[in-house]
């Protein structure tokens, strides 16, 4: 496998976890069920501040870091859109850092649960499972 084959495999995979209604398509509604996962994975109750806080940062990541990305401005981000704009990002980090610039700063805001500018062993794991249900801890 090449290393752009690779890359666009990783980039397919990391689709599939961000299409979470399973409709091909990146939506704002996948970002409200993303960010309501996440905020359990993280121990935080349902309708609670930490819950808002969590599902305001996605829909900030939606409008700032995924709209820009909608190639005809449907509102649905298809595979082959998400495919061809973040391999672009892919090899080139100027464009990478003008078009996520911020992202993790973001992810740092939503998974930090301590609030010391850092992301621990279990909150990561936290995150991660809620961002991605059914990853194996390993």
């Amino acid at each position: 496998m090449s290393p752009q084959e690779f890359i666009t495999a990783k980039i397919r995979t990391g689709f599939d976890h961000l299409d979470r209604d399973g409709d091909g398509a990146l939506t704002e509604a996948d970002h409200h069920l993303m960010s309501r996962s996440v905020a359990r994975g993280l121990g935080y109750e349902e309708n609670s501040p930490e819950e808002q806080s969590i599902v305001d940062a996605y829909l900030r990541i939606w409008h700032e870091v995924h709209v820009p990305l909608d190639a005809d401005g449907d509102g649905r981000i298809t595979r082959e859109e998400f495919v061809a704009s973040t391999s672009a990002l892919a090899g080139d980090a100027a464009l990478a850092d003008a078009a996520l610039g911020g992202l993790a700063d973001r992810i740092v805001t939503i998974a930090d649960r301590d609030g010391d500018d850092r992301i621990d062993v279990d909150e990561y794991t936290a995150f991660i499972r809620g961002h991605a249900p059914g990853l194996s801890e390993t």
